[in-house]
């Protein structure tokens, strides 16, 4: 089994998430069960593991999350789609520092690859490759792609 992330930057999507959809795409194989991924992406507290220490519940509402950073960068996101182990979607509804980012769509794809390792595959849609926080926000995602694989392998990511 391969430890390795890759990514595909700017090119067209596919599977995972609609064919023609701009955005950025990482794969990470991770040495755990599907649902172990299933949780660190689709809940706060898995959230707080390997992408953002600061994420609070919106008051009335379970399915929106606030992710606040150190850099005084904060994300409003909201879960769309939460299939058990296989596919979590988070809808952004806004970012205070990145104009670019509302009405994005944050997809992660979880399939078995073996006996207790799952293939991650994650797309950023609806992020174009012009917009001024592409590069960036493609070299962030690699980072926490790692962060996510140590959070779970290792029981520690590096959440900002």
């Amino acid at each position: 089994m391969s430890d390795r992330i890759t990514a595909e930057g700017s090119r067209q999507a596919t599977s995972p998430t609609e064919k023609g959809a701009r955005g950025i795409s990482k794969n990470v194989d991770i040495r755990v069960l599907p649902m172990d991924i299933y949780r660190a992406v689709s809940t706060a507290d898995g959230l707080r593991g390997w992408w953002s220490k600061n994420v609070t519940i919106e008051d009335g509402s379970a399915e929106i999350l606030l992710l606040r950073f150190p850099s005084a960068h904060v994300a409003r996101i909201r879960l769309a789609n939460g299939e058990a182990a296989s596919r979590v979607e988070w809808d952004v509804l806004d970012h205070n520092a990145m104009p670019e980012w509302p009405g994005t769509k944050l997809v992660f794809v979880v399939e078995q690859n073996g006996p207790r390792t799952s293939r991650l595959q994650f797309q950023h849609v609806g992020l174009c490759p012009g917009c001024d926080c592409f590069v960036a926000v493609d070299n962030a995602w690699g980072y926490l792609m790692g962060s996510l694989k140590d959070f779970l392998e290792k029981g520690k990511g590096r959440p900002a």
